[in-house]
């Protein structure tokens, strides 16, 4: 990846309304996940400006709360966001750490090269990426 291709120019980010679910633009996802693992947003000369994540399987025991969405009891899943500095220096810009039962993680600020992933054991998680239509 150059450093051109992780730099956002925040003035031509799309609207999140206007970005569309893919699971195959700009890279391939195979749905369902577990365990961990790597995503590369990019690809095919197309980027994504976020990923959609949600429960495929969860434990029989796994507690969880129903409100306006599940939250259960125990962190499922982390998301690491990593970026090349203009030094090339390999840093973690943000994580999520999520009990929720779904939810978005919008690349405001760079593009990642790389999402690593951990999914507890017994856990599926299903991934799609986020982009301009």
């Amino acid at each position: 990846m150059s450093l051109v291709q992780g730099i956002v120019d925040t003035q031509t980010l799309p609207q999140v309304t206007a970005l569309v679910r893919s699971a195959t633009i700009p890279t391939a996802l195979t749905n369902p996940y577990s365990g961990a693992g790597a995503l590369t947003p990019f690809g095919l000369g197309q980027v994504a400006y976020g990923l959609q994540f949600s429960v495929f399987d969860s434990p029989a025991s796994a507690g969880r709360s129903s409100r306006s969405i599940y939250i259960f009891e125990l962190e499922w899943l982390t998301v690491t966001e990593r970026v090349l500095m203009a030094d090339a220096s390999d840093v973690v810009l943000d994580t999520l750490v999520t009990r929720l039962s779904g939810g978005v993680m919008l690349f405001r600020d760079a593009l990642p090269y790389v999402l690593n992933f951990s999914i507890l054991e017994g856990w599926q998680a299903s991934f799609h990426w986020l982009v301009a239509p």
